[in-house]
This record gives C-alpha cells, structure tokens and sequence, in this order.
C-alpha cells in the first residue's frame, strides 16, 4: 500500500526536490503544480498532489517525474 509522502523539514524537501524535480522535465523557471500544490495543502486534503508518494520500498518518489535532458 502507498501512501502519500510530504517533507518533514525544509531540508527533507530540498533533498526530494535534487532527486526529482530539478531533474524533471516538467520542471522549469516558475516550478511544477505538483510542488507547488505540495505546499499550499495539507497531505490530508483531496488537493495534495498523488503523486508525491511512498514507494514500496518507504522511499519517497515523484510517480509522475520524467528525467529532463
């Protein structure tokens, strides 16, 4: 079972974000609406990004990321 991940700390999120989004080719100037929706809602909230998730592993992951070039 998955369930939906969200950074304890700002160093957490910043370590998720070198991983996946700076990678992403979705990512750019102005961000991504995934991270975006991550901080303005509450993990429990319908608006919080899926795919921001715990994989089967408990590792945090991105189901939607796409390596940039």
């Amino acid at each position: 079972m998955t369930s939906k991940y969200r950074p304890s700390n700002g160093f957490e999120g910043e370590m998720f974000k070198e991983v996946f989004c700076y990678r992403c080719k979705k990512y750019d100037e102005d961000g991504c609406e995934i991270e975006s929706a991550a901080w303005l809602y509450d993990v429990d909230e319908s608006e919080y990004p899926a795919a921001w998730q715990y994989d089967d592993d408990d590792e945090p992951i991105c189901t939607v990321f796409e390596e940039g070039e």
